[in-house]
């Protein structure tokens, strides 16, 4: 923190409490009251001293090993607009700030001038990738960075979006060493799609397994966009996803952007008219795929996952050869760990989940979602005057502004006049087709896993 600072200006008194060892909880309720001052400045220096304590907020919270509440990135984003309103030199400020390089800082620097982001984004960008051992350190670090570096906290969703305004040449290679951060491959899809690239391919292909459906139907366009011939996986990983996106009558257009993929795949002009029961009508495409590759389809589609056909099978599953480490694999490939690892607003923790429910009640839980909703994850319908609509948990409401939680790591922010209305909704978010593809000894392994999660 920046040494104290004589005189006895009224906003310098206050910024004087902000020390090094000063709790977080006072730090931001003495950056509210500055916020809520009026007149010029105190001090040339001032904007220099509230962007290095804003920057220091989530630096205290790591090391303090604190979590921040669902509340907590709205407020503070908030305070720091108030903040820039009554100074604009506080933008330019926390850019030069030297401990601003940390993935949540990207809640701020959203909230800067356009002009200033590229900037800003550039900066960040370099400072966490020295963090993590990218970069050499930089010639001017403090040792106190320095030593900082061993506190990598992961990038974050907000950070994604908000780097996005730099150029693809810079962003891409990055965004790909961040690849293996599941909780954010969809945001790094998001990116990637505005310039398709066979380099990313694999990662294309990858996010048609997605649950969430935009980010799919990008991904099947991103893919439609690139030259070369599908592989009978890759023709697999399109069929499961539209089998999955046929239990959701609502998600029309991923469904039309993955026919609209298998077709160029295929070459085959299969015109598909949604009336009645979606799965018969998209039966020519799954008929077309078993006739042109049927041992891909029986391995990799598997059969169908109707709740009451997918139970008959479980009696002649050999249970006890269950393999809790592949099945933690399956568990985390199928991004289960993105609303289970804890408690969440999105999803219960499933610690002791197989002694809580019998064998067949947890795979019926798993396999139809919507069957019995506790009250606790009943999500919201919020729809808007433009005709949208979202699905997902109420993080933040009030008259002028809403924030809502649509997956586990993606929100909508609203404002107050968008909003037409907001309703209960018996349809989970957790996605159907979790199940589809596994073989009777993966159904073992998956369930051997879940097992092992004991109090």
């Amino acid at each position: 923190m920046l040494s104290a600072h004589p005189g006895d200006f009224l906003t310098m008194g206050i910024l004087d409490k902000i020390t090094e060892t000063s709790p977080v909880e006072d730090d931001i309720h003495f950056l509210m009251v500055v916020a809520r001052l009026s007149g010029p400045r105190s001090t040339p220096t001032e904007p220099l001293w509230i962007a290095h304590a804003i920057a220091g907020l989530h630096h205290k919270m790591l090391a303090d090993k604190k979590e921040p509440s669902r509340f907590w990135p709205v407020r503070v984003a908030d305070m720091f607009s108030l903040l820039l309103k009554r100074d604009p030199a506080l933008g330019p400020a926390l850019v030069v700030a030297p401990n601003f390089n940390l993935p949540d800082h990207a809640v701020f620097a959203q909230r800067l001038e356009p002009v200033e982001q590229p900037l800003a984004a550039r900066i960040l960008l370099k400072a966490l990738q020295r963090r993590a051992g990218l970069l050499p350190p930089h010639p001017d670090l403090p040792v106190g960075e320095l030593a900082a570096k061993t506190i990598i906290p992961p990038w974050t969703a907000e950070l994604v979006a908000f780097l996005a305004v730099l150029p693809d040449d810079r962003l891409f290679p990055a965004l790909r060493q961040q690849w293996t951060q599941t909780s954010i491959q969809d945001a790094i899809l998001r990116v990637l799609a505005r310039a398709p690239q066979p380099d990313d391919r694999v990662r294309f292909v990858t996010a048609l397994g997605s649950f969430q459906p935009a980010v799919v139907e990008l991904a099947a366009k991103s893919l439609a966009k690139l030259d070369g011939e599908a592989t009978p996986t890759e023709l697999a990983a399109a069929l499961a996803s539209l089998r999955r996106h046929c239990a959701a009558p609502r998600e029309k257009a991923a469904r039309t952007a993955l026919a609209d993929l298998l077709a160029k795949w295929s070459d085959q002009p299969i015109a598909i008219t949604e009336a009645g029961d979606l799965v018969k009508a998209y039966d020519p495409w799954f008929d077309w795929f078993a006739k042109t590759h049927p041992a891909a389809a029986k391995e990799l589609l598997g059969g169908d996952e109707d709740t009451a056909a997918f139970l008959k099978r479980l009696p002649a599953i050999a249970w006890d050869s269950g393999d809790a480490k592949r099945g933690q694999q399956l568990y985390e490939e199928r991004a289960c760990h993105r609303c289970h690892s804890t408690s969440t607003r999105i999803g219960p923790d499933l610690t002791g989940v197989a002694s809580r429910l019998s064998r067949e009640d947890l795979f019926i839980a798993i396999l139809d979602p919507s069957r019995d909703i506790s009250p606790t994850y009943l999500p919201k319908l919020v729809t808007t005057k433009s005709g949208g609509s979202h699905t997902g948990f109420m993080v933040y409401d009030s008259p002028t502004a809403k924030l809502v939680q649509t997956g586990p790591d993606t929100t909508v922010r609203l404002l107050g006049d968008e909003v037409a209305g907001v309703v209960d909704t018996r349809v989970s978010l957790m996605p159907t087709g979790l199940l589809a593809g596994l073989k009777d000894t993966e159904v073992a392994d998956f369930y051997a896993f879940l097992k092992t999660l004991r109090k």
